[in-house]
This record gives C-alpha cells, structure tokens and sequence, in this order.
C-alpha cells in the first residue's frame, strides 16, 4: 500500500474508533493525517478552525505522534477535511 492507502485507512480508525478529530494533510506527492490528541498534543502541530492536531504520519516509519518527514519539515500542506 502506498501513503494514500495508509492514511485513509489511520483517519478512519482513529476517526471512527477512537473518536479523535483528524485531518488530512496534502503535502507535494505524499498525504499523511494529523490527529487532534488534546492535551497531548506533541511535536509538529498545526491550528486548523481553532483546534490543535499532531501530525501523524502512518508511513513514516518509526515515527511518534509529532513527527514530520525530513524531506517535509518546511513545506505547508494543503489541508483535507475527510468525510468520516
């Protein structure tokens, strides 16, 4: 599977299982989610519509809640509002 894949799937789970707000995050040639975990909210963070949410990156391996790709640490995603 590939980041779409992987990332459609995450929100899902996360969205639907264990009821945490999500988005998506479009960033050039690779999505990825960010996941609102209130006050654990760690690491990379964006504010979208007043919320706080970690970026979380379900192929990135290794990575924790908070961490963002290399290769993507300076760019600005487009975000993506999922139907969930």
């Amino acid at each position: 599977s590939d980041c779409e894949d992987r990332s459609v799937l995450f929100a899902y789970l996360v969205g639907k299982l264990l009821d945490f707000d999500i988005i998506m995050l479009d960033f050039p040639g690779h999505i990825a989610v960010a996941v609102n975990l209130g006050e654990y909210n760690t690491g990379a963070v964006l504010e979208y519509k007043g919320k706080t949410y970690s970026v979380t990156d379900p192929t990135y391996i290794n990575a924790t809640a908070g961490m963002v790709m290399p290769q993507f640490k300076n760019t600005s995603p487009e975000i993506i509002e999922p139907e969930i």
